[in-house]
This record gives C-alpha cells, sequence and structure tokens, in this order.
C-alpha cells in the first residue's frame, strides 16, 4: 500500500491504522456480524414463544427485543456482540473509553431502524457509529 493509500483508507483521519487489527472493519464483516446476532436473537427469541406458524416459533419483534438487550450489554462490557465476536470485529469509542450502555442502546436502536446502518461516511461509519461516538474495527 502506497503512503497516498494509507492516508486515503478509512480511520486514518481517525488516528487509527490503514490495515490490519485496530483499522476499521469492512462492510462484509460487519453485515455478517449483524446477521449472526439477528439469528441469534431469533433462536433465543424462540425459545420464549409458544407461537408457530407451520411448525416454526414466530418470536416476531421478541427477537428484536433480545437483539437490543444483547447489543447493550455485551457492547457495554465488552465492546463485541456475539456475531461481531464469531467475524473478529469490535466496537470501539473514539474517546478511547469503554462505551456508555446509553450510547450502546442507541447506536442498537438507530440499527434496528435500519436507514441509519445503510448511509455511512469515507471512514465506513454508519449514522448511528457517528450518533453514538464510536467506530466499528477489526480485532
Amino acid at each position: 500500500m502506497t503512503t497516498q493509500e494509507r492516508e486515503a483508507a478509512p480511520g486514518v483521519r481517525l488516528g487509527l491504522p490503514a490495515e490490519g487489527p485496530g483499522s476499521v472493519a469492512g462492510v462484509g464483516r460487519r453485515l455478517a456480524g449483524v446477521l449472526l446476532d439477528g439469528v441469534a436473537s431469533y433462536l433465543v427469541a424462540s425459545l420464549f414463544v409458544r407461537r408457530t406458524q407451520g411448525g416454526l416459533p414466530t418470536p416476531g419483534g421478541w427477537s428484536s427485543l433480545v437483539f437490543l438487550v444483547e447489543s447493550v450489554v455485551l457492547l457495554s462490557v465488552t465492546g463485541q456482540t456475539l456475531g461481531m465476536a464469531l467475524v473478529r470485529v469490535r466496537v470501539i469509542s473514539l474517546t478511547g473509553s469503554r462505551i456508555h450502555p446509553w450510547w450502546a442502546a442507541v447506536r442498537t436502536v438507530l440499527l434496528l431502524m435500519l436507514i441509519p446502518a445503510v448511509v455511512w461516511d469515507s471512514d465506513h461509519r454508519g449514522l448511528h457509529d457517528k450518533a453514538s461516538g464510536v467506530v466499528v474495527v477489526n480485532s
């Protein structure tokens, strides 16, 4: 990677490395992490729901509640959800401190709204990340 490419890499303006651990995570890994979290939330919620459709549990909004709780707790404590850990990415605060539960909740609610998650800047930070002062990096 040339010096010019390094300086243009996502996250370099934020003081993050251009590549390797601590660099901004790619969209594919981020999406895979969210999908894994969604599946895990569905499976957990389906354990507590008796309603079925064609023999399959239909937890509906309960899976969103599980997703919200999982994300807020795990992001606040470890900086990673289950899906993020599996794809080796984590969320860090731009200030270097742990993510406050309030900001983890703001990020997750905006993520569940979907639109803020698919609009991002040159540093690959979605609107939900920008609003909560975080960035998703490779671990």
